[in-house]
């Protein structure tokens, strides 16, 4: 059986120095040592706590008291995270991090984590907006469909940020689809929970407005490139924002998506990249668009720096 553990600091004399020397329990009878339960760093799994665990004299070089832990075996791996593990995604979160600790607390025992896989559709437009979606790694992409298959790009969703807030607020049915863009995890919050707080938390309500004036803005702004501006501004434009979003002048972006982000074709946006590369502006690598002129593409945008 592959396992690995996580020990709490020792109650004996040792002070939680010689942890690893720690042997425990397991639940019908025999021992696990720390040592053979440290190889396997497979994480989360099943966790068993091993509490009446012996006195640290039997198992460490400390004395007297109680070791505890957890074992975990492999068979669960990936499964759900513990409350523990809950709370403290919720209070690194920009937004639920501003709750109270109790607050928090009581909203992870409602929260539920699991994985996103590249190319998932998590929700589609028109379904019922029952909550909100928390990025917790990876990222998610919010479009329109179309019958023709030209999808047009309302936003994308990084790890620290929320989507679904206008379904939250409202409980009307989903405006968009969201798609996951990458692998990841995503927390779920069921409205029921999240509106409570916003009514007792009027700062956690104000930063959820924030959330959506952002977007807004966004939202507008797309709109009035497509309308009023040329492919080559609304490109250039789109590939600042990223680099400035990822902090980096190298922007991890198909083109295909960068299409559907401006659109456009991806044969139009590939001729456009191809043209700035020979010109020296960017360079290009599949899957992704390097910045080398900034200054340049500010030009293009028809931006100042």
């Amino acid at each position: 059986m592959g396992v690995s553990h996580r020990a709490e600091q020792c109650r004996g004399g040792c002070g939680g120095q010689q942890m690893r020397s720690h042997r425990f329990h397991l639940p019908g009878g025999g021992w696990l040592s720390s040592s053979r339960a440290s190889r396997d760093p497979s994480g989360s799994a099943r966790r068993t706590e091993a509490v009446g665990l012996p006195r640290c004299g039997a198992s460490c070089y400390g004395g007297q008291g109680e070791a505890r832990g957890v074992v975990v075996t492999r068979e669960e791996q990936g499964r759900e995270p513990g409350a523990d593990a809950r709370v403290e995604v919720l209070a690194r979160n920009p937004l639920f991090g501003r709750l109270p600790a109790e607050e928090i607390a009581r909203l992870a025992a409602y929260a539920h984590v699991r994985p996103m896989r590249r190319g998932e559709t998590l929700f589609r437009r028109g379904d019922p907006g029952a909550g909100l979606l928390a990025v917790l790694s990876g990222k998610i992409r919010v479009l329109l469909p179309s019958d023709d298959g030209k999808d047009i790009v309302l936003n994308t969703i990084r790890a620290g940020e929320v989507v679904g807030e206008m379904a939250l607020l409202d409980g009307r049915p989903r405006s968009a689809d969201a798609v996951a863009l990458t692998d990841g995890r995503i927390m779920t919050l069921d409205r029921r929970e999240v509106l409570p707080l916003l009514e007792a938390h009027p700062k956690l309500a104000l930063a959820l407005i924030e959330v959506l004036c952002d977007r807004l803005r966004r939202t507008s702004t797309q709109v009035e490139e497509l309308m009023f501006q040329p492919l080559e501004v609304r490109l250039a434009r789109a590939l600042l924002r990223l680099a400035a979003a990822q902090r980096l002048a190298s922007v991890a972006i198909t083109q295909k998506e960068l299409a559907e982000l401006v659109g456009a074709s991806r044969e139009s946006v590939n001729r456009l990249l191809k043209a700035w590369e020979a010109d020296g502006v960017v360079s290009l690598i599949p899957g992704r668009v390097t910045i080398r002129n900034e200054a340049a593409m500010h030009t293009l945008a028809r931006e100042t720096e």
